[in-house]
């Protein structure tokens, strides 16, 4: 364990520790995962790379209700993706928007509630890379890395802060903490989500 961050807050000395956690620990201790049979879950980025996987882990041990939310219209490959989730009994909704957008964040968390009832848990994936020396990095491609990452976590927040969440999971990077050439934005972003 090693300490990153300390933080003095209302004359509290808050200290962040970094924990190993393996696949093999959701499977052994899934009580103590946050997660809940049949919950509904809303995953941003969910059908990249983190947010799937996540999605068919609740669909396969969880029978999850899932929002997964996305940029990009569905194509074809994201439909076979949510047939995939289907397949493994999950209930599966896909949403279209920019989670660094307040009204999309707003209109997604209104129309996950109006199909499943209230949220179990945010689980925020999502994420932009446009990686490049700081030296030919535009204000707005770092704009774009930020803001999904920070403005992102803010409108989550906001939107569900009267949802019975149980679970409010934020996915960050390595690159938080020892950086990663032509990542700036991203590891600032992520050290923020940290």
């Amino acid at each position: 364990r090693e300490c990153c961050h300390v933080q003095y807050q209302d004359e509290k000395r808050h200290v962040q520790i970094l924990k190993t956690l393996t696949a093999a620990d959701l499977y052994t201790y899934p009580q103590h995962s946050g997660f809940e049979q049949g919950g509904s879950y809303l995953i941003t980025g969910g059908l990249g790379g983190l947010g799937l996987i996540v999605a068919q882990h609740l669909a396969k041990h969880y029978q999850a209700k899932l929002i997964l939310t996305g940029r990009s219209p569905l194509s074809e490959e994201g439909k076979a993706k949510l047939h995939l989730l289907d397949s493994l009994n999950a209930e599966v909704l896909y949403l279209q928007g920019n989670v660094s957008q307040r009204q999309d964040v707003d209109s997604w968390i209104a129309t996950a509630q109006n199909r499943f009832g209230p949220l179990t848990g945010i689980i925020h994936s999502a994420g932009v890379l446009k990686d490049g020396l700081l030296l030919n990095k535009t204000i707005e491609d770092m704009r774009t890395v930020i803001e999904t990452k920070m403005e992102g976590v803010l409108n989550l927040d906001f939107a569900t802060r009267n949802q019975p969440l149980s679970l409010f999971l934020l996915f960050s990077s390595l690159a938080s903490l020892i950086g990663n050439s032509g990542q700036c934005d991203y590891a600032a972003a992520n050290g923020f989500l940290d």
